[in-house]
């Protein structure tokens, strides 16, 4: 019985200095003096998180394009009839008629000293009620029309109506700009009080 596992301990030990001989045989053959020229660059790795943003710059020296300034039109003191609608034009230039057909149109209106933007709630004193807007250019003419958007309409007073055309190319650069924010809008676009 001894010659049996004595044997079968040095058949073991051939088996595991076989598997030891093999596994070390690419640290044994590797070479570390013989190396070649760096290879060509590879290929643009995926782009990484963005990081931070930086502080603000400094503002930009005054444009010199014409064109792309967003108009503004105003309607005072403007009364809905028993339905809740109040319709009213203005007159466009050429310029000002394609400026609409790729830009923005934005409506605000005034209650109580509030701007609010349109579609969307205005307080009237101790009321509050929804109105949205419509509007067509029919050649050289912008025809606006604001309802509201309630089943009980009655006639409210509106302190002023304001219309902002923003050009399509305008907007694109001021996409930070809060739209609902008719202050923010005018700062943005200088626009008059």
């Amino acid at each position: 019985m001894k010659i049996n596992i004595q044997s079968k301990i040095k058949f073991m030990m051939r088996k595991l200095l076989f598997v030891f001989l093999m596994g070390s045989l690419p640290f044994l053959y590797s070479c570390d003096k013989l190396k070649g020229d760096v290879g060509p660059a590879g290929p643009q790795g995926e782009q990484g998180v963005a990081g931070l943003k930086g502080e603000k710059g400094e503002p930009g020296a005054p444009g010199t394009g014409g064109g792309s300034a967003a108009l503004q039109f105003t309607r005072d003191t403007a009364s809905t009839d028993a339905d809740g609608t109040l319709g009213f034009g203005f007159t466009l230039t050429q310029e000002n008629a394609k400026a609409i057909e790729k830009g923005v149109i934005l409506v605000y209106a005034k209650s109580g000293g509030f701007w609010f933007p349109l579609p969307g709630i205005v307080f009237f004193g101790e009321e509050v009620t929804n109105y949205t807007f419509l509007y067509q250019v029919d050649k050289l003419t912008l025809s606006v029309v604001v309802l509201e958007a309630v089943e009980k309409t009655k006639i409210r007073k509106f302190q002023s109506i304001r219309v902002v055309i923003v050009p399509a190319s305008n907007g694109r650069l001021n996409a930070e700009v809060d739209y609902e924010n008719y202050g923010a809008v005018r700062e943005a676009f200088g626009l008059a009080d």
